[in-house]
This record gives structure tokens, sequence and C-alpha cells, in this order.
């Protein structure tokens, strides 16, 4: 049975940069899956480590048997360690897969990664929300219809709370527990809706261009205001409800991953996310 790395022993941390992908530099603010041209994966996860109480090296041995172990079940090089690294309490492990199918293999966590003949062939329904994406912002919600038989383009669908980024850009997506952060990438975490999250956007525009327009007028009437000390602005409050705590551990399991707490990397739902 597969030794696994829980969350006792390591918290996840958001706000990193990572090595991913041909040697290029990423720089992203949440644990990522990185979907490559060639079909290949990229994963990269940051979590609190705390040396007083667990080895660095014991962490380095614990990762190089999985992937050797894996490996020599499945394949030579079928998964890769790119980078794992210890430093001012944080470990960073960034791993390289073959194929979407080592990556849902070794991590436990439902995920496929091709065209669309392809994901209905394995027994996908797409039987989801979504909605029609364009410059990295939703436009309308639309049936799995308007794409189904276009065969252009490629799909990733995964049951993960983790962001997911192509190379390409998204076309659809479902709705359901997803926010797009670009034309490339989705962010997926439980209780959020696409719409919604779009709708919260435009709000703190509208609230900053407000708050701008406001400055101006005061300086043209020479309008002169006290704020009391202490006081907390509307700016801090929209900074501090953005915050994001969740995101997923280092884990590598092929047992079942039933009962999992929600704000574990695994998702009851699939997320589609449909792009050229």
């Amino acid at each position: 049975m597969r030794k696994r790395i829980t969350p006792a022993v390591l918290t996840i941390i958001l706000c990193i940069g990572m090595l991913a992908g041909c040697g290029s530099r990423l720089s992203v603010d949440e644990s990522t899956v990185f979907v490559q041209k060639d079909g290949s994966i990229v994963s990269v996860d940051v979590e609190e480590f705390d040396s007083a109480s667990y080895d660095e090296q014991g962490l380095r041995d614990y990762v190089e048997q999985t992937v050797a172990e894996y490996n020599d079940q499945n394949g030579a090089n079928q998964v890769k360690l790119k980078q794992l690294s210890v430093k001012d309490g944080k470990a960073e492990l960034s791993l390289e897969y073959a194929t979407a199918a080592d990556y849902r293999k070794l991590n436990g966590i439902d995920f496929f990664a091709g065209t669309l003949a392809e994901a209905l062939a394995a027994g996908y329904s797409f039987d989801a929300d979504f909605a029609s994406v364009k410059d990295g912002a939703p436009v309308v919600s639309c049936a799995a219809g308007e794409f189904i038989n276009d065969s252009s383009y490629k799909v990733v669908i995964i049951k993960g709370n983790t962001n997911v980024q192509v190379k390409g850009k998204i076309a659809y997506v479902s709705t359901v527990n997803t926010k797009l952060l670009d034309s490339s990438t989705v962010s997926i975490r439980e209780g959020i809706s696409l719409f919604d999250s779009a709708s919260d956007t435009q709000m703190v525009e509208n609230s900053q261009a407000v708050s701008t327009e406001t400055t101006g007028t005061e300086a043209v009437f020479d309008t002169q205001l006290e704020e009391s000390e202490g006081s907390v602005s509307e700016d801090d409050l929209l900074e501090a409800s953005t915050e994001e705590e969740s995101g997923p551990v280092f884990q590598f399991d092929e047992d079942s991953n039933s009962g999992q707490e929600k704000d574990s990397e695994f998702s009851q739902i699939y997320t589609y996310i449909i792009y050229q």
C-alpha cells in the first residue's frame, strides 16, 4: 500500500513561483496543473513544512521512492521529479507526467486531457451547465451541443480543487465551482460559480472606478474630509474578501478517494474546460 503525505504533515499555502515545462519559468499564485501541447502534464504544489517535526531528506526519499515505484510498475520515465526544495518553512514540489493517465493514477484524481471525441469514447457525458468564453471572460450560458461535434476543440476534465492551465484559449467551461483567471487558466474551488465570480470582479472594478472619480471631484471642490484613526478602508475590505485559502496537498495514492473533505484536492463533480 502506498504511503501518503497527509495534511497533518503539510498544510497548503499560496503565492508561489515554480518551474514547469521545457525549462520555462511560470509564475502563478496557487497550485496549478499545466496541460502541455504534447499531452504531458506538469503539476506544482507548495506546502508548509515543519522542519522541527519532519525531516527534509525523509520527504525527498519518500517522493523519489514513490516516483521510482510508479515507473517500475508503469514504464520508465512516466513520471519525473522536476523540482523539490524546502526553504523558509515551505516545501515546493514539481512533477512531470508523460500522460494525463499517469497524473490520474499517481494522484488518485479523476483527470482526462485530449480531444472531444476521445473524451466521449472514454465515457464522459458532458452533463453539465456550460458558458461560452471570450478573452478570458464568460459570455453566455450554453449547452454542450454548441461545441460537442467540433473536432477542433480539446478538453480537460477533472474532479479536483486546483487551478488548471492549458496551452491555448479557453472557448467553453462548465460553470459550477469555476472561476476564469485568464484566457487559459481556470480556478476550481467548491462553492463558487463562474458568472457569480465574474460579477464580483466587475463589482470590484466598478467600486474602484467610483472611488477614483470621487477623489477627483473632491480635489476640484477642495473638499476636506477627516478619517478617524484605525478605520478600515473599503479597499482593505475588498482585498480581504478576495483571499483564498484552499488548494491541493502532496498526496500520492491509488486507493479510493471517497470521503474526502470539502476543502481537499478532490471534488464531487466534473469540471470541463474546452479550448483550442
